[in-house]
């Protein structure tokens, strides 16, 4: 993602302005240093943290800003071809969102080795039918909290009546929609995968085991915990709630492995993923 120090590097700022009325949304105006552009604009949509502050930490300025869009004015001279308008505006948005299908949790994929593909088709399912139940067509924005703040697409097809009758328990579809938005988004948060599940007759506290991704020899070493937990609908404080309760519930296992809690909610819909460390 191109952040500000790049920005800054490649085009001598001009102007730096807020758009009225977004109190998170900035425009950076630059000069570039060639005859194509005009003048570029970096609309910069701020996280929500401190961007001064954060932004000390350059491996955390994905947190800082959630979004940059360029907004090019063109010279008139284009390398590639010419212009069908000249000094035209265009905007484009440089950082991609990620893109993720539930279809993945049916198919063998490299972030998920040793995964089971008929639980992943049931956790597949079973969100669908939550996001589907809460008015959301796919593809869907889900957003993510707490370790990082970000947007990832959810695509997935379109479900008929047989998997709504097959997942009509709600409380039973929501834990396994949670289980399908988690083990996707998690390999991408954190490097690790699920791995295997926790057996609940040892209070333990949690529900599945993670291996790491960076070492195909020690994948299967259980190198952390997860505990996932379902919302249909609920507010902000509902799922922080709902997050200090597991933080609790995953206690007694604190001195086996690092933890991590991730609350699904559907109607927005969102997640909320912590870490709880040893």
């Amino acid at each position: 993602m191109l952040d500000m120090a790049v920005a800054t590097c490649l085009f001598p700022i001009v102007s730096v302005s807020r758009i009225p009325n977004h109190r998170w949304l900035s425009v950076v105006e630059t000069q570039p240093r060639n005859r194509v552009f005009s003048r570029i604009w970096f609309v910069i949509k701020y996280s929500g943290k401190n961007p001064v502050s954060e932004y000390l930490h350059h491996n955390q300025r994905n947190r800082v800003f959630s979004k940059i869009w360029v907004v090019i004015k063109y010279s008139g001279k284009n390398p590639v071809s010419n212009p069908t308008q000249d000094s035209s505006l265009l905007m484009t948005q440089i950082n991609p969102i990620k893109i993720l299908s539930l279809n993945d949790l049916r198919e063998n994929k490299p972030e998920r080795p040793g995964w089971s593909l008929t639980f992943g088709a049931i956790c597949a399912d079973a969100a669908a039918v939550c996001l589907d139940e809460r008015g959301h067509s796919m593809p869907v924005m889900l957003t993510v909290e707490g370790l990082e703040t970000c947007e990832i697409q959810i695509q997935g097809d379109a479900i008929d009546d047989t998997i709504r009758r097959f997942r009509a328990d709600r409380e039973v579809a929501t834990e396994y929609g949670a289980y399908g938005i988690t083990a996707l988004i998690m390999p991408h948060l954190t490097g690790l995968t699920i791995i295997e599940r926790s057996v609940k007759s040892k209070d333990l506290g949690f529900d599945f085991w993670l291996g790491s991704l960076a070492d195909s020899a020690t994948l299967f070493q259980r190198k952390a915990r997860l505990e996932v937990s379902g919302i249909r609908q609920g507010s902000d404080s509902l799922i922080q709630t709902r997050v200090n309760i597991k933080l609790e519930q995953i206690r007694p296992s604190d001195d086996v492995a690092p933890g991590y809690v991730s609350v699904v909610e559907f109607g927005t819909p969102k997640a909320r993923v912590v870490k709880k460390c040893r």
